[in-house]
């Protein structure tokens, strides 16, 4: 998982040279009510949140929440990178997604 995080941040780094600004939305959720809780979500996106920070990034970060929040954090997210040569990053640390029986 660090060298992803480190690999990430170096590629985000390079290729911001140009870009108006830097944001990212930032989320982490361990805390499930209906499936199994996990321990390091909410560990691995603070320290991907302190992380660009330290880069320059304005982040958004969210932990433990709710699709209804998490879509709407997303939303908001996409419509202020519109029409900006801003640089966006979105990091999800949690359970996946499966459709139909389907990851």
């Amino acid at each position: 998982m660090r060298i992803f995080l480190l690999l990430a941040v170096l590629l985000v780094s390079v290729n911001t040279g140009f870009a108006e600004g830097r944001v990212a939305l930032v989320i982490g959720n361990s805390d499930y009510t209906k499936i199994t809780k996990l321990r390091n979500p909410e560990n691995d996106a603070a320290l991907m949140a302190s992380t660009l920070r330290r880069i320059g990034f304005e982040v958004t970060t969210l932990f433990n929440a709710d699709q209804k929040t998490m879509k709407k954090a997303m939303l908001t997210f996409t419509r202020g990178l519109r029409d900006t040569d801003a640089v966006g990053l979105f990091y999800y640390a949690g359970h996946g997604v499966q459709v139909d029986r389907e990851n």
